[in-house]
């Protein structure tokens, strides 16, 4: 996934292709490079048909097909990325904008965009906003000046506006795994929180919890407040009684819920090192369910969202609107999990629980909405 400012990848060699064994040489006079002209006159066929072979119309016969991609494979030929970029108007290039390129959520979401891309000849491109407003506004800029086809959004800061002013300059905009946003004109796939944190909150009531700590991020980022809300409304309905803050103190919570994976793994490291166990001290539950959880020393409780498919249903709605020449408006909740893991017990009896040896804090660092 190359980054924003990375080369270009579509920069091609214009070096001729050895001949093939067995075939004609397809290089030109001169030592041009192979065209879809060539590819024509070997196979026998107009060059509108081999374009039409090349962008996968299905009007081309069987065996014609057949002939064009023969010839294709024989020479080794290379649509020219620009050349139709520039006829088409389009630059075959999406992109990911994220707030932190170290979380593993976002590189599960990368692994769903790029296959997508990649299956229709589409480059994907990361930008890294950092949250900051201001830097998402030139982010925007620098994406409407490359031209880009479209744009997903991993994060952004609350109220954030360049959604908006891609969508104005006809650019399709789909937010992933961040809310639904303000505009309309903007589509989204995210997970259901409400559910996640019912099935969360659910599963500590039946062992027992009924005060339990909310450990997210500041709320600047878009989807943060989102969630926060969501575990106490699931609290309300089930009688628990949420705490917010990210420090641990002697104020009965017997649970801590975090916001994602990398906040509950900065609590365990921080419990372990006030002098409490998890979960014999205090039980901890996670969200996204990244490869993280499932390590065997750290056994989290965590929400399963399935983020590849978060990122190829983005992307696909992305490629869909270019193609149709339209914004990318569908919006859509995928459902989650709750996979149960050794981070989560009954609590034990407030009188026997050690008192933290001091409080425990988790970091910016990771926080995803």
């Amino acid at each position: 996934m190359p980054e924003l400012n990375s080369p270009s990848l579509m920069d091609r060699s214009t070096t001729p292709p050895p001949a093939v064994s067995g075939e004609r040489s397809t290089a030109v006079p001169g030592g041009s490079a192979v065209t879809m002209k060539d590819i024509a006159r070997i196979a026998g066929v107009s060059r509108s048909t081999v374009s039409n072979v090349v962008r996968g119309q299905p009007t081309v016969q069987p065996e014609t097909r057949e002939r064009v991609l023969s010839a294709i494979a024989a020479t080794g030929f290379r649509p020219h990325a620009l050349a139709r970029a520039l006829r088409e108007r389009t630059s075959g290039v999406v992109a990911l904008i994220v707030t932190d390129t170290g979380n593993p959520f976002y590189a599960s979401l990368g692994v769903g965009i790029e296959r997508a891309a990649a299956d229709a000849d589409v480059l994907m491109i990361v930008a890294n906003s950092r949250c900051d407003p201001t830097a998402e506004l030139a982010l925007a800029d620098a994406l409407i000046s490359r031209r880009v086809d479209g744009v997903i959004v991993g994060d952004m800061s609350v109220g954030a506006t360049f959604p908006s002013i891609l969508a104005d300059n006809g650019i399709p905009v789909v937010l992933a795994g961040c809310g639904v946003g303000e505009d309309d004109r903007v589509g989204a796939v995210d997970t259901d929180d409400e559910q996640a944190m019912d099935a969360v909150v659910q599963h500590l009531h039946a062992r027992g919890h009924r005060v339990v700590r909310y450990a997210g991020h500041s709320d600047d980022h878009a989807g943060g407040a989102r969630r926060r809300a969501a575990a106490h409304a699931a609290a309300a309905r089930h009688g628990l009684r949420v705490l917010d803050g990210e420090a641990v103190d002697d104020d009965g919570a017997t649970a801590v819920i975090t916001h994602n994976d990398l906040v509950a793994v900065e609590q365990l490291d921080a419990l372990e090192r006030a002098g409490l166990r998890v979960p014999e001290d205090i039980s901890v539950v996670g969200f996204d369910d990244t490869p993280l959880a499932a390590h065997r020393r750290i056994d989290l409780t965590s929400v399963r969202c399935d983020s590849v498919a978060m990122g190829r249903i983005a992307a696909r709605r992305i490629l869909d609107a270019i193609a149709e020449r339209r914004l990318a408006t569908d919006r859509e909740l995928l459902p989650c999990e709750l996979v149960v893991r050794g981070s989560t017990a009954p609590p034990r009896p407030h009188d026997t629980r050690p008192a933290p040896a001091r409080a425990a804090t988790t970091h910016e660092r990771g926080r995803r909405p």
